[in-house]
This record gives C-alpha cells, sequence and structure tokens, in this order.
C-alpha cells in the first residue's frame, strides 16, 4: 500500500494477511470522542455543572486540603468533579514528561496528569478563592508574609517548599509586574 504523505500507515501482520492501522497521531480525536461521549452518557449532568459555590464538594476540598488531590486517581476525580471541560496535551522538550491535563473551566483549575496519577494542580488567573492563603490578584510582598515556608525565586515566581505529604509538595507563585498571575501546587519528585 503507497502512503501519502501526512497520511502514516503502519502494517501489522496478524496470521496469513495484512492488517493496517493508521498512525496513532490519526486515531486521537476517535479516542477523544469515545471518552467525551462515555464521560457524558455515566455521568449525571449535575457532576458536569462545575459551579464554584463554596458548599460544593469540589470547592470545599480545594478550599481546604489542596495538597490532598495530588496523586487523586481518574475515578477519584471523576466522582468529585465530573468530566473535565476541556482534555489537552502539555508538551514538555522531552516527550517523556508530556502530561494529560484536565480543564476546569468554572472552577479555574487544571489537573495535570502522570500514569493515571494528578501531579499537578494549576488554579488559574480567574481562580477567586484562596489557596494556603495565596490568591491570584495578590502583590507578591503580601504572598511573601502569608506563607511561613521556605521559598526561592526562580525567574518570574516564588517556590514554596511546603510540607511532606510522604512525597514533597511545592507551591509555585508566577508573577507579573509583582502580582500574583497563576498558581501550580505539585509533588516534588517528579
Amino acid at each position: 500500500m503507497q502512503s501519502k504523505p501526512g497520511n502514516r500507515v503502519i502494517p501489522v501482520h496478524s496470521g496469513g494477511g495484512k492488517l493496517y492501522i493508521l498512525g496513532i497521531y490519526k486515531i486521537l480525536p476517535f479516542f477523544y470522542l469515545f471518552f467525551t461521549i462515555l464521560l457524558t452518557n455515566t455521568f449525571p449532568a449535575d457532576a458536569k455543572t462545575l459551579l464554584p459555590a463554596a458548599s460544593s464538594a469540589e470547592e470545599t476540598t480545594l478550599l481546604h486540603d489542596p495538597e490532598s488531590l495530588l496523586g487523586m486517581n481518574l475515578k477519584e476525580a471523576y466522582s468529585v468533579f465530573g468530566a473535565p471541560d476541556e482534555i489537552t496535551v502539555h508538551r514538555n522538550e522531552n516527550p517523556q514528561y508530556d502530561d494529560v491535563v484536565f480543564i476546569y473551566k468554572p472552577l479555574h483549575v487544571s489537573f495535570f496528569w502522570f500514569e493515571n496519577r494528578v501531579w499537578v494542580i494549576r488554579f488559574h488567573s480567574g481562580y477567586e478563592k484562596n489557596i494556603l492563603g495565596v490568591r491570584p490578584g495578590m502583590k507578591k510582598e503580601e504572598v511573601m508574609t502569608s506563607l511561613n515556608y521556605t521559598s526561592r525565586e526562580i525567574e518570574n515566581s516564588l517556590v514554596f517548599f511546603l510540607k511532606d505529604r510522604g512525597f514533597p509538595v511545592r507551591l509555585r507563585v508566577y508573577f507579573t509586574n509583582d502580582i500574583v498571575n497563576d498558581i501550580y501546587l505539585y509533588r516534588g519528585d517528579f
């Protein structure tokens, strides 16, 4: 079989005949569609509606113990947060460190997945609540006085070394013009 540029075909031999499979980049949209349909039909509509009300389970967890979400598996994430609004890939220089990212737009939160576990939580600039005493829009001086942890300045951010939970936990706060823009809570051992 002659393949055209951009239409990669991988031959797979099975028994006496040949079976041709499209390259992985051609079938990813089908997997996305399949899982979107599966999740849409599996979870009730109210589990997908992630209103940032203080009484909701996900908001309560984010407010009071966001570190407990590190290491959460897929089943736990879906039971608390429902299906994400978007699923994307975060590419790194080394493909071995690429992450799948679940984006929950109403909450302004993203979960980065590694080996079926959450290892990074990003609180976007639209997030209005405090994360361990820090929230987007705060001044750099306020952040430094509100967090009583060892910190290190890296580029336009401060990295705080939080209490271990069987693994190192870090809080990285990014600034634009000395105002908090994004907050990342992550496992420090990856």
